[in-house]
Protein backbone atom coordinates (compact mmCIF):
# COMPACT_ATOMS: atom_id res chain seq x y z
CA UNK A 1 0.00 0.00 0.00
CA UNK A 2 2.73 2.27 0.43
CA UNK A 3 3.91 2.22 -2.59
CA UNK A 4 1.08 2.78 -3.89
CA UNK A 5 0.80 5.73 -1.45
CA UNK A 6 4.50 7.22 -2.45
CA UNK A 7 3.07 7.03 -6.32
CA UNK A 8 0.17 9.27 -5.38
CA UNK A 9 2.05 11.86 -4.09
CA UNK A 10 4.72 11.59 -6.98
CA UNK A 11 1.86 12.45 -8.85
CA UNK A 12 0.68 15.36 -6.95
CA UNK A 13 -2.69 13.25 -6.40
CA UNK A 14 -3.23 14.08 -3.03
CA UNK A 15 -6.79 13.31 -2.31
CA UNK A 16 -6.46 10.20 -2.69
CA UNK A 17 -3.15 9.49 -1.30
CA UNK A 18 -4.58 11.13 1.89
CA UNK A 19 -7.64 8.58 1.72
CA UNK A 20 -5.15 5.86 1.90
CA UNK A 21 -3.15 6.86 4.08
CA UNK A 22 -5.65 7.84 6.79
CA UNK A 23 -7.44 3.71 6.00
CA UNK A 24 -3.77 2.68 6.98
CA UNK A 25 -2.92 4.45 9.99
CA UNK A 26 -7.00 3.68 10.72
CA UNK A 27 -5.76 0.06 10.91
CA UNK A 28 -2.06 0.84 12.35
CA UNK A 29 -1.69 4.16 14.00
CA UNK A 30 1.88 3.06 15.33
CA UNK A 31 2.98 2.85 11.89
CA UNK A 32 6.01 5.53 11.29
CA UNK A 33 6.05 5.94 7.67
CA UNK A 34 2.93 6.48 7.17
CA UNK A 35 3.12 9.51 9.26
CA UNK A 36 5.94 10.56 7.64
CA UNK A 37 3.99 10.63 4.35
CA UNK A 38 1.12 12.11 5.75
CA UNK A 39 3.34 15.32 7.46
CA UNK A 40 4.11 15.76 3.04
CA UNK A 41 0.45 15.61 1.91
CA UNK A 42 -0.06 18.19 4.58
CA UNK A 43 2.81 20.18 3.94
CA UNK A 44 1.37 20.43 -0.09
CA UNK A 45 -2.11 22.12 2.06
CA UNK A 46 -0.10 23.99 3.82
CA UNK A 47 -1.45 22.24 6.51
CA UNK A 48 1.58 23.40 8.96
CA UNK A 49 0.84 22.17 12.26
CA UNK A 50 -1.14 19.00 11.00
CA UNK A 51 2.53 18.41 8.82
CA UNK A 52 4.57 18.81 11.87
CA UNK A 53 2.74 16.75 14.03
CA UNK A 54 2.53 13.98 11.88
CA UNK A 55 6.21 14.15 11.26
CA UNK A 56 6.98 14.91 15.11
CA UNK A 57 5.21 11.73 15.33
CA UNK A 58 6.62 9.54 12.73
CA UNK A 59 10.12 10.10 14.63
CA UNK A 60 9.20 9.64 18.33
CA UNK A 61 7.71 5.77 16.66
CA UNK A 62 11.30 5.58 14.93
CA UNK A 63 14.10 7.65 16.22
CA UNK A 64 16.51 5.47 14.36
CA UNK A 65 15.17 5.79 11.07
CA UNK A 66 16.41 8.32 8.97
CA UNK A 67 13.62 8.94 6.70
CA UNK A 68 11.18 10.84 9.48
CA UNK A 69 14.06 12.64 10.10
CA UNK A 70 14.56 13.78 6.75
CA UNK A 71 10.94 14.40 6.46
CA UNK A 72 10.71 16.48 9.58
CA UNK A 73 13.53 18.45 8.36
CA UNK A 74 11.45 18.83 4.72
CA UNK A 75 8.24 20.17 6.54
CA UNK A 76 10.08 22.69 8.57
CA UNK A 77 12.01 24.18 5.35
CA UNK A 78 8.80 24.53 3.89
CA UNK A 79 7.78 26.70 6.81
CA UNK A 80 10.40 28.73 6.56
CA UNK A 81 12.36 27.67 10.00
CA UNK A 82 15.62 27.30 8.10
CA UNK A 83 18.02 26.36 11.45
CA UNK A 84 15.46 23.59 12.54
CA UNK A 85 15.30 22.42 9.19
CA UNK A 86 19.00 21.65 9.13
CA UNK A 87 19.18 20.17 12.50
CA UNK A 88 16.63 17.72 11.58
CA UNK A 89 18.73 16.66 7.98
CA UNK A 90 21.94 16.41 9.67
CA UNK A 91 20.47 14.10 12.09
CA UNK A 92 18.95 12.02 9.24
CA UNK A 93 22.80 12.34 7.31
CA UNK A 94 24.38 11.04 10.71
CA UNK A 95 21.84 8.34 10.85
CA UNK A 96 21.95 7.39 6.85
CA UNK A 97 25.11 9.28 5.19
CA UNK A 98 24.54 7.47 1.81
CA UNK A 99 21.24 8.87 0.83
CA UNK A 100 21.91 11.37 -1.27
CA UNK A 101 18.11 12.97 -0.78
CA UNK A 102 19.41 14.01 2.76
CA UNK A 103 22.04 16.18 0.83
CA UNK A 104 19.75 17.85 -2.17
CA UNK A 105 17.78 18.97 0.99
CA UNK A 106 20.83 20.16 2.77
CA UNK A 107 21.69 21.83 -0.59
CA UNK A 108 18.45 24.21 -0.58
CA UNK A 109 18.89 25.10 3.41
CA UNK A 110 22.40 26.14 2.43
CA UNK A 111 20.83 27.74 -0.78
CA UNK A 112 17.94 30.24 1.42
CA UNK A 113 21.17 31.09 3.19
CA UNK A 114 22.75 32.29 0.47
CA UNK A 115 25.99 30.14 1.35
CA UNK A 116 26.64 28.78 -1.95
CA UNK A 117 29.86 27.43 -1.49
CA UNK A 118 28.46 24.64 1.22
CA UNK A 119 25.25 24.47 -1.11
CA UNK A 120 27.91 23.18 -3.86
CA UNK A 121 29.48 20.74 -1.36
CA UNK A 122 26.26 19.46 -0.24
CA UNK A 123 25.21 18.96 -3.72
CA UNK A 124 28.76 17.11 -4.63
CA UNK A 125 28.18 15.07 -2.19
CA UNK A 126 24.91 14.03 -3.34
CA UNK A 127 26.03 13.19 -6.47
CA UNK A 128 28.97 11.36 -5.25
CA UNK A 129 26.26 8.79 -4.04
CA UNK A 130 24.21 9.40 -7.09
CA UNK A 131 24.97 10.95 -10.09
CA UNK A 132 21.55 10.76 -11.38
CA UNK A 133 20.45 12.53 -8.44
CA UNK A 134 17.50 15.74 -10.11
CA UNK A 135 17.67 17.56 -6.77
CA UNK A 136 21.32 17.42 -6.50
CA UNK A 137 22.35 18.36 -9.77
CA UNK A 138 19.94 20.98 -9.94
CA UNK A 139 21.29 22.43 -6.72
CA UNK A 140 24.35 22.52 -7.74
CA UNK A 141 24.00 24.44 -10.96
CA UNK A 142 22.47 26.70 -9.13
CA UNK A 143 24.75 27.35 -7.17
CA UNK A 144 27.46 27.34 -9.89
CA UNK A 145 25.68 30.24 -11.38
CA UNK A 146 26.09 32.36 -7.82
CA UNK A 147 29.31 31.52 -7.56
CA UNK A 148 30.17 32.46 -11.20
CA UNK A 149 30.53 29.17 -13.06
CA UNK A 150 27.81 29.90 -15.38
CA UNK A 151 29.32 27.58 -18.10
CA UNK A 152 29.67 24.98 -15.61
CA UNK A 153 26.46 25.12 -14.90
CA UNK A 154 24.88 25.25 -17.99
CA UNK A 155 26.71 22.04 -18.67
CA UNK A 156 25.50 20.92 -15.73
CA UNK A 157 22.10 21.14 -16.78
CA UNK A 158 22.07 20.42 -20.32
CA UNK A 159 23.69 17.08 -19.52
CA UNK A 160 21.04 16.38 -16.58
CA UNK A 161 18.12 17.66 -19.30
CA UNK A 162 19.95 15.04 -21.92
CA UNK A 163 20.08 11.74 -19.40
CA UNK A 164 16.24 13.62 -18.75
CA UNK A 165 14.19 15.85 -21.44
CA UNK A 166 11.08 15.64 -19.55
CA UNK A 167 12.71 16.78 -16.45
CA UNK A 168 10.27 20.42 -15.41
CA UNK A 169 12.55 21.23 -12.24
CA UNK A 170 15.74 20.88 -14.78
CA UNK A 171 13.92 23.03 -17.69
CA UNK A 172 12.88 25.33 -14.72
CA UNK A 173 16.63 25.90 -13.54
CA UNK A 174 17.88 26.79 -17.28
CA UNK A 175 15.23 29.18 -17.35
CA UNK A 176 16.44 30.54 -14.37
CA UNK A 177 19.76 30.33 -15.29
CA UNK A 178 19.09 31.84 -18.58
CA UNK A 179 17.69 35.01 -16.96
CA UNK A 180 20.30 35.86 -14.83
CA UNK A 181 22.63 35.85 -18.08
CA UNK A 182 20.50 38.02 -19.66
CA UNK A 183 18.87 35.47 -22.24
CA UNK A 184 14.88 36.16 -21.32
CA UNK A 185 13.84 34.75 -24.82
CA UNK A 186 15.52 31.28 -23.86
CA UNK A 187 14.90 31.68 -20.62
CA UNK A 188 11.04 31.93 -21.46
CA UNK A 189 11.28 28.94 -23.63
CA UNK A 190 12.48 27.00 -20.54
CA UNK A 191 9.85 27.90 -18.38
CA UNK A 192 7.33 27.30 -20.93
CA UNK A 193 8.37 23.76 -21.03
CA UNK A 194 8.61 23.56 -17.31
CA UNK A 195 5.24 24.26 -16.94
CA UNK A 196 4.11 22.30 -19.70
CA UNK A 197 5.51 19.04 -18.03
CA UNK A 198 4.47 20.33 -14.70
CA UNK A 199 1.34 22.57 -14.75
CA UNK A 200 1.61 23.43 -10.96
CA UNK A 201 5.72 24.09 -10.69
CA UNK A 202 5.52 27.35 -8.83
CA UNK A 203 9.49 27.68 -9.82
CA UNK A 204 8.66 27.91 -13.60
CA UNK A 205 5.61 30.53 -12.99
CA UNK A 206 7.65 32.53 -10.75
CA UNK A 207 10.31 32.61 -13.26
CA UNK A 208 7.69 33.70 -16.03
CA UNK A 209 6.76 36.30 -14.17
CA UNK A 210 10.24 37.51 -13.65
CA UNK A 211 10.80 37.05 -17.65
CA UNK A 212 7.71 39.29 -18.59
CA UNK A 213 8.44 42.10 -15.71
CA UNK A 214 12.06 42.56 -17.23
CA UNK A 215 10.79 43.20 -20.26
CA UNK A 216 10.88 46.93 -18.60
CA UNK A 217 14.05 48.78 -18.72
CA UNK A 218 13.63 49.86 -14.91
CA UNK A 219 12.80 46.18 -13.59
CA UNK A 220 15.25 44.85 -15.57
CA UNK A 221 18.14 47.03 -13.76
CA UNK A 222 16.43 45.96 -10.39
CA UNK A 223 16.42 41.94 -11.22
CA UNK A 224 20.12 42.86 -11.71
CA UNK A 225 20.89 44.06 -7.95
CA UNK A 226 18.63 41.19 -6.97
CA UNK A 227 20.17 38.77 -8.60
CA UNK A 228 23.36 39.81 -7.40
CA UNK A 229 22.43 40.55 -3.89
CA UNK A 230 21.63 36.75 -3.61
CA UNK A 231 25.22 35.83 -4.93
CA UNK A 232 26.59 37.64 -1.63
CA UNK A 233 26.65 36.38 2.28
CA UNK A 234 24.31 37.76 4.74
CA UNK A 235 27.22 40.24 6.06
CA UNK A 236 28.06 41.21 2.69
CA UNK A 237 24.67 41.93 1.85
CA UNK A 238 24.31 44.04 5.32
CA UNK A 239 27.57 46.12 4.29
CA UNK A 240 26.35 47.01 0.97
CA UNK A 241 22.82 48.25 2.68
CA UNK A 242 24.11 49.82 5.87
CA UNK A 243 27.29 51.46 3.75
CA UNK A 244 24.30 52.83 1.54
CA UNK A 245 22.56 54.22 4.26
CA UNK A 246 25.38 56.31 5.54
CA UNK A 247 26.79 56.90 2.63
CA UNK A 248 24.13 58.86 1.63
CA UNK A 249 23.75 60.78 5.24
CA UNK A 250 27.31 62.02 4.35
CA UNK A 251 25.93 63.13 0.87
CA UNK A 252 23.52 64.91 2.28
CA UNK A 253 25.70 66.39 4.94
CA UNK A 254 27.88 67.49 2.29
CA UNK A 255 25.10 69.30 0.07
CA UNK A 256 24.00 71.22 2.65
CA UNK A 257 27.30 72.52 3.83
CA UNK A 258 28.17 73.43 0.29
CA UNK A 259 25.27 74.44 -1.43
CA UNK A 260 27.13 75.19 -4.56
CA UNK A 261 27.08 71.03 -5.34
CA UNK A 262 23.87 70.94 -5.61
CA UNK A 263 23.43 70.62 -9.12
CA UNK A 264 25.38 67.29 -9.09
CA UNK A 265 24.66 66.09 -5.11
CA UNK A 266 20.84 66.18 -5.29
CA UNK A 267 20.27 64.30 -8.75
CA UNK A 268 22.25 61.49 -6.65
CA UNK A 269 20.13 61.70 -3.51
CA UNK A 270 17.11 60.86 -5.53
CA UNK A 271 18.00 58.33 -7.36
CA UNK A 272 19.58 56.26 -4.15
CA UNK A 273 16.12 56.82 -2.83
CA UNK A 274 14.49 55.79 -5.77
CA UNK A 275 16.52 52.79 -5.62
CA UNK A 276 15.55 51.61 -2.31
CA UNK A 277 12.06 52.49 -2.91
CA UNK A 278 12.13 49.97 -6.16
CA UNK A 279 14.58 47.62 -4.04
CA UNK A 280 11.46 47.19 -1.99
CA UNK A 281 8.56 47.57 -4.04
CA UNK A 282 9.45 46.86 -7.67
CA UNK A 283 7.41 43.48 -7.81
CA UNK A 284 3.83 44.51 -6.62
CA UNK A 285 4.07 47.74 -8.57
CA UNK A 286 5.48 45.69 -12.07
CA UNK A 287 2.70 43.35 -10.92
CA UNK A 288 0.49 45.64 -11.28
CA UNK A 289 1.21 46.47 -14.42
CA UNK A 290 1.44 43.17 -15.58
CA UNK A 291 -2.40 42.79 -15.03
CA UNK A 292 -2.53 44.99 -18.01
CA UNK A 293 -0.60 42.44 -20.24
CA UNK A 294 -3.33 39.90 -21.62
CA UNK A 295 -0.64 36.58 -20.91
CA UNK A 296 0.89 38.47 -17.56
CA UNK A 297 -2.52 38.35 -15.75
CA UNK A 298 -2.79 34.93 -16.00
CA UNK A 299 0.34 34.16 -14.64
CA UNK A 300 -0.40 35.96 -11.36
CA UNK A 301 -1.17 33.88 -8.24
CA UNK A 302 -4.61 34.95 -6.41
CA UNK A 303 -1.86 36.26 -3.87
CA UNK A 304 -0.19 37.92 -5.87
CA UNK A 305 -3.22 39.79 -7.41
CA UNK A 306 -4.12 40.57 -4.00
CA UNK A 307 -1.41 42.61 -2.83
CA UNK A 308 -1.06 44.71 -6.32
CA UNK A 309 -4.69 45.80 -5.23
CA UNK A 310 -3.72 46.89 -2.44
CA UNK A 311 -0.57 48.22 -3.93
CA UNK A 312 -2.83 50.24 -6.49
CA UNK A 313 -5.57 51.34 -3.58
CA UNK A 314 -2.46 53.08 -2.06
CA UNK A 315 -0.90 54.58 -5.32
CA UNK A 316 -5.24 55.65 -6.03
CA UNK A 317 -5.32 57.23 -2.85
CA UNK A 318 -2.65 59.21 -3.36
CA UNK A 319 -3.21 60.42 -6.46
CA UNK A 320 -7.06 61.70 -5.53
CA UNK A 321 -5.32 63.31 -2.21
CA UNK A 322 -2.67 65.51 -4.57
CA UNK A 323 -5.40 66.17 -6.09
CA UNK A 324 -7.65 67.89 -3.84
CA UNK A 325 -4.84 69.39 -2.33
CA UNK A 326 -4.35 71.28 -5.01
CA UNK A 327 -7.99 72.02 -5.39
CA UNK A 328 -8.46 73.32 -1.95
CA UNK A 329 -4.37 74.52 -1.49
CA UNK A 330 -3.43 72.88 1.62
CA UNK A 331 -0.16 70.93 1.84
CA UNK A 332 -1.98 68.06 3.66
CA UNK A 333 -2.83 65.94 0.07
CA UNK A 334 0.88 66.00 -0.91
CA UNK A 335 1.83 64.40 2.26
CA UNK A 336 -0.61 62.11 2.22
CA UNK A 337 0.23 61.05 -0.90
CA UNK A 338 3.53 60.78 0.47
CA UNK A 339 2.57 58.77 2.80
CA UNK A 340 0.73 56.25 0.84
CA UNK A 341 3.52 55.88 -1.40
CA UNK A 342 5.69 55.06 1.12
CA UNK A 343 3.12 52.49 2.95
CA UNK A 344 3.98 50.35 0.13
CA UNK A 345 7.21 49.37 1.50
CA UNK A 346 5.78 47.56 4.65
CA UNK A 347 2.91 46.13 2.27
CA UNK A 348 5.42 44.94 -0.50
CA UNK A 349 7.53 43.78 2.66
CA UNK A 350 5.56 42.09 4.32
CA UNK A 351 4.08 40.22 1.49
CA UNK A 352 7.69 39.07 0.38
CA UNK A 353 8.43 36.80 3.51
CA UNK A 354 6.97 33.42 4.64
CA UNK A 355 5.88 31.65 7.96
CA UNK A 356 6.53 33.66 11.16
CA UNK A 357 9.00 36.56 9.81
CA UNK A 358 5.34 37.26 7.42
CA UNK A 359 3.47 37.50 10.74
CA UNK A 360 5.60 39.66 12.26
CA UNK A 361 6.28 41.89 9.30
CA UNK A 362 2.20 41.97 8.87
CA UNK A 363 1.90 42.68 12.47
CA UNK A 364 4.41 45.46 12.46
CA UNK A 365 2.38 46.67 9.03
CA UNK A 366 -0.68 47.44 10.83
CA UNK A 367 1.09 49.01 13.54
CA UNK A 368 2.48 51.51 10.76
CA UNK A 369 -0.52 52.21 9.10
CA UNK A 370 -2.31 53.22 12.23
CA UNK A 371 0.43 55.96 12.86
CA UNK A 372 -0.06 56.52 9.08
CA UNK A 373 -4.13 57.89 9.65
CA UNK A 374 -3.14 59.41 12.96
CA UNK A 375 -1.10 61.22 10.98
CA UNK A 376 -3.54 62.12 7.97
CA UNK A 377 -6.07 62.77 10.34
CA UNK A 378 -4.08 65.47 11.92
CA UNK A 379 -2.95 66.73 8.87
CA UNK A 380 -6.27 67.98 7.66
CA UNK A 381 -7.48 69.24 10.82
CA UNK A 382 -4.16 71.20 10.76
CA UNK A 383 -3.02 69.90 13.95
CA UNK A 384 0.78 70.66 14.70
CA UNK A 385 1.09 67.32 16.17
CA UNK A 386 0.81 65.75 12.36
CA UNK A 387 4.92 66.06 11.82
CA UNK A 388 5.47 64.69 15.20
CA UNK A 389 3.37 61.80 14.20
CA UNK A 390 4.86 62.09 10.63
CA UNK A 391 8.65 61.85 11.91
CA UNK A 392 7.59 58.30 14.04
CA UNK A 393 6.31 56.90 10.91
CA UNK A 394 9.59 57.97 8.96
CA UNK A 395 11.54 56.49 12.07
CA UNK A 396 9.35 53.54 11.92
CA UNK A 397 9.88 52.77 8.05
CA UNK A 398 13.48 52.66 8.68
CA UNK A 399 13.29 50.32 11.29
CA UNK A 400 10.97 47.93 9.31
CA UNK A 401 13.70 48.04 6.34
CA UNK A 402 16.27 47.11 9.07
CA UNK A 403 14.15 44.36 10.57
CA UNK A 404 12.65 42.79 7.09
CA UNK A 405 16.53 42.60 5.75
CA UNK A 406 17.12 40.76 9.04
CA UNK A 407 14.13 38.39 9.32
CA UNK A 408 15.42 37.64 5.07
Amino acid sequence: MLDRTIALIQSRRFDEAEKELSRLLADAPDFPRAHSLMALIQMERNANRSAVDHATQGIALAPDDPYPHYVHGTVLFHQDKIREAEQAVQEAIQLDPLDSNHFGLLARIKASRNDWTACLEAANQGLELDPEDDLCTNMRAMAQVKLGQREQSFHTLNEALHNDPENALTHANLGWTALETQQHQQAMEHFREALRLNPDLEWARLGILEALKARNFIYRTMLRYFFAMTRLNPGTQWLIILGGFFGFRIVRGVAASAPALNLILFPLMLLYIGFVYLSWTAKPLFNLLLRLDPFGKLVLSEEEVRVSNIVGWLLLIGVLAIAVGTQTDLPSGVLTAILCAVMVIPVAGTFNREGRSRLILGIYTIGLAIIALITVGLLVSGSENAFGYLGIFGTGIFIFSLLGNFLR
